[in-house]
């Protein structure tokens, strides 16, 4: 069994949190299961979310509105999920969203055997502790790995500036970032001439391919990017071939002379 570290106690990871914990991850196989443990009135309880991740097998998100829905029911002790046909230890992608969210992760990983049954991998608690990930070599996971969410992370950790993170599916249900065509403002972005020379730290919107603006790029100035591209790993690139996509240059508020 799992050690349990100091910030989260024996009243959030107990025997029947981690039985049902269980029982939902074998129902769901060989999709990953996922959900919260909140404080009940009497001890700790597990509350099934539903998967909406594109790729349900192998990530798992979890709709904003049934956060809020969530934790209006109970205090969000920690959040939950299965690893099908894989061990307990928290992926890259699992450790940055932990620092997101602030609370501890319980992982839960699985395997059926040849008789249909499961076998169950210990599992792991694991709390925020301040890791960051590196801007390149980042695999692609949307809403937690892609290009907004490196330009959040840079604006933070290199601007001092503090940008939302968004759901990567859009109210209409298409994925990507609804704030790419028009909402950029509330992101204290402030859309400058075409030509305007670039400073490190201004953002660009693309279009890649089909009929809006679908991703974006910092610059880090003497012409280099860095971007994450659908599909692929972060990287540093040079502007000069991106620039014919370039819908709009951006600059931040605070940084504008």
């Amino acid at each position: 069994m799992a050690a349990f570290p100091a910030q989260c106690d024996m009243q959030t990871v107990n025997k029947s949190v981690i039985e049902k914990i269980r029982e939902i991850a074998a129902k769901e196989y060989p999709k990953e299961a996922c959900g919260y443990v909140i404080a009940g009135k009497k001890r700790a309880e597990v509350v099934q979310c539903e998967n909406i991740s594109e790729e349900p097998t192998k990530f798992f998100r979890i709709a904003r509105a049934e956060t809020t829905r969530i934790a209006d029911q109970g205090e969000l002790l920690a959040v939950w999920h299965t690893h099908p046909e894989g061990n307990s230890e928290p992926s890259d992608a699992d450790l940055a969203s932990v620092e997101v969210m602030g609370i501890p992760w319980i992982i839960q990983g699985l395997r059926r055997a040849e008789n249909e049954s499961f076998d169950f991998a210990p599992y792991t608690v694991t709390n925020p502790s301040g890791f960051q990930m590196p801007y390149t070599q980042r695999p692609y996971v949307p809403g937690i790995f892609d290009c907004w969410s490196l330009a959040v992370d840079y604006y933070e950790r290199d601007m001092g500036i503090r940008l939302n993170r968004y759901p990567y599916t859009q109210d209409s249900g298409e994925p990507g970032y609804f704030l790419f065509p028009t909402q950029y403002e509330h992101e204290g972005l402030v859309k400058l001439q075409h030509g305007t020379e670039p400073k490190k730290g201004d953002i660009f919107f693309m279009q890649i391919l089909g009929e809006r603006p679908n991703h974006c790029a910092i610059y880090l100035g003497d012409d280099r990017i860095i971007q994450h591209m659908h599909g692929r790993l972060s990287n540093l690139d040079v502007f000069g071939s991106r620039s014919k996509f370039v819908t709009h240059h951006l600059r931040h508020k605070s940084l504008c002379e």
